[in-house]
Parts: C-alpha cells; structure tokens; sequence
C-alpha cells in the first residue's frame, strides 16, 4: 500500500494512449511526453517499453486501447512528438 502511494506521488496523471489521440490536441501531447520524461528521467528511469505504433484498423483487435488510434496521420505525429520528447 506504501508503494503505491509513493507512486502516485511521483508520477502525474495522464489519459492512456487511445485517451491522448481522442483529444487530436498535439500541443498537449508534446506537453504530456516533456513532463513524462522529467519524471522518469528523475526518479532513474532510462529505459522504457514504448508506445505503441499501431494503426487500430481492426475493431475486434484486443490492443486497441494501447494505441493512438485509427488514423493513420494522427498516430504517426502523435508517435513523432512523444518520441522526441522522451528521447532528450
């Protein structure tokens, strides 16, 4: 239970992947993937098993909620704006 704590104080809050493209609003994005990668980088965290690249295209696929969604355009500039940010 102290663990858990600890890290919801550490880490900020922020919708999932599928979440972060619904709002289709790329400044908040960039934002999203700067603060994450504070964090991270701040609390020892140097590597990580990233977003997912995916195109949702099947709606029976069962990892839809870990991608950026169904456009193509949206999911390429999401993928190009968080990969940046984490990548400083």
């Amino acid at each position: 239970m102290y663990l858990q704590k600890m890290v919801l104080i550490i880490f900020s809050i922020w919708p999932d992947s599928l979440g972060l493209a619904a709002t289709r609003d790329l400044d908040l994005v960039r934002e999203f993937a700067q603060i994450a990668r504070k964090e991270w980088t701040s609390s020892g965290l140097r590597k990580m098993y990233g977003y997912n690249a995916d195109v949702a295209t099947q709606p029976l696929w069962p990892r839809i909620l870990e991608t950026f969604g169904e456009s193509p355009k949206l999911v390429s500039d999401i993928k190009l704006f968080v990969n940046q940010r984490f990548s400083r």
